[in-house]
């Protein structure tokens, strides 16, 4: 058998393979005839070289597991009526796997548990297809994140497992509620709008959140009407949740009137809450209803009077006989359109 090296050491070095030191070597000094055991090298490496870039034998697969578990995700016919959600206002968590290179594997253990803390428990042992599994977890609660873990069993190379943290979505009445939490510690934070009588609220201030942002109250009267401007920019007091918007409210002399502005949230809960439909009587939130958009979740509305009313106490409830009075209002400030 006669090859010229020349034409092998070319050819090989198309294959895109690394040249064995020792063929290198030899080839300024060989050329014609080749020996069978030389051939047969340069023959293995190209051969080696073909099959890793597509052109020789398939490469098989090294066997996986990949988990990913939901984050306060909309999923159709599991989070689309309030009954799907768990007592806490919880809605499940959706799991979605791939298995590679393990065509054998035709079921999975999963296992949750709390987020940082505790062991593992069993949820389900379930089919490998189809590769999802919904999580309605009874307990879960609002803020809570819980670790999954996913894993297939092979009687020849152990087990193989996977792990990802997910949470579920809030219903509109949970979201709301939760989101009132942070309201009210931001409150708490003010001065000016818990004084009396109503001129004394007049003024404005500036407070900070416990975790990042500031939260700034205006106060504008223009005749017998009065407005209370309260911006929120990347605002946090409570872990998850970030405001940036406003949340604005115009009354008369009888401290009666509306809300107007929304309230944008990032964090555990990204989303939206509108005021426009929140009627103030008496200085405080006593009526109308909020709108609420979850992230991926169409409008939802939550009447005034079916959220907790100790966390609806937005503005102090003042004397009956108060009034704003007769004070000069800047509308630019409030911008427009009041």
């Amino acid at each position: 058998m006669t090859l010229s090296l020349h034409n092998i050491f070319f050819d090989f070095q198309l294959c895109g393979a690394r040249i064995p030191r020792r063929i290198l070597a030899a080839r300024p000094v060989i050329s014609g005839a080749l020996s069978v055991a030389l051939v047969s090298a340069v023959l293995a490496y190209k051969a080696q070289a073909e099959a890793a870039a597509g052109g020789g034998a398939e490469v098989q697969d090294v066997p996986a597991v990949s988990l990913s578990a939901s984050k306060a995700a909309f999923i159709p016919g599991a989070t689309e009526r309030p009954e799907d959600a768990n007592r806490h206002g919880v809605f499940p968590v959706r799991l979605e796997w791939s298995i590679a290179g393990l065509p054998a594997v035709r079921e999975v253990r999963i296992e949750r548990r709390l987020y940082g803390s505790g062991a593992f428990e069993t949820v389900a042992v379930v089919p490998a297809e189809p590769p999802e599994f919904i999580d309605r977890n009874e307990d879960a609660l609002p803020g809570e994140t819980y670790c999954y873990r996913i894993s297939a069993a092979l009687p020849a190379r152990g087990e193989l497992a996977a792990e990802s943290s997910g949470y579920g979505a809030l219903t509109y009445l949970a979201y709301i509620d939760e989101y009132n939490e942070s309201v009210m510690l931001s409150h708490s934070k003010m001065t000016l709008m818990h004084k009396h009588p109503n001129l004394a609220k007049l003024g404005k201030e500036q407070a900070e959140g416990a975790i990042s942002g500031t939260l700034s109250y205006r106060t504008k009267v223009r005749g017998f009407h009065g407005i209370v401007l309260m911006d929120y920019a990347g605002y946090s007091d409570v872990p998850g949740w970030i405001l940036d918007g406003s949340t604005n409210t115009k009354a008369n002399l009888a401290a009666n009137g509306m809300m107007f502005s929304c309230v944008r949230c990032a964090g555990m809960y990204p989303g939206a809450v509108y005021y426009d439909d929140i009627q103030i009587k008496k200085g405080a939130a006593r009526g109308g209803f909020y709108t609420v958009e979850p992230e991926g979740f169409p409008c939802g509305t939550v009447a005034w009077d079916a959220v907790r009313a100790e966390r609806e106490e937005l503005l102090p409830r003042p004397q009956e006989d108060e009034a704003f009075g007769d004070v000069e209002y800047d509308e630019a400030a409030a911008g427009g359109g009041i």
